[in-house]
């Protein structure tokens, strides 16, 4: 098996996407929406906080963060692209 980067991983998970929200971006971290807001209240978190309370991240951004984390890619944890939930 390939070594995938985490940018190539999430390039797969959010295929035509360039900005996930918050809860996409809590679903690859493995966390609540809530820790991302606190987080992100600390400056804890390199992520563009709009006005509103509203998070959007990059793919690239997420990506950084996860090379800088130091979190190895799992290309086994990426099994198909991640479908937003109906609105």
């Amino acid at each position: 098996m390939k070594c995938q980067s985490h940018l190539e991983l999430l390039r797969e998970m959010f295929p035509e996407k360039f900005v996930l929200d918050i809860a996409e971006v809590a679903k690859v971290l493995g966390c609540s929406k809530q820790w991302i807001y606190v987080q992100s209240s600390r400056n804890a978190l390199p992520f563009a906080k709009l006005p509103g309370s509203r998070i959007r991240v990059t793919v690239m951004e997420l990506a950084r963060y996860l090379d800088a984390s130091g979190a190895q890619p799992d290309a086994g944890e990426v099994a198909k692209p991640i479908e937003e939930e109906p609105a």
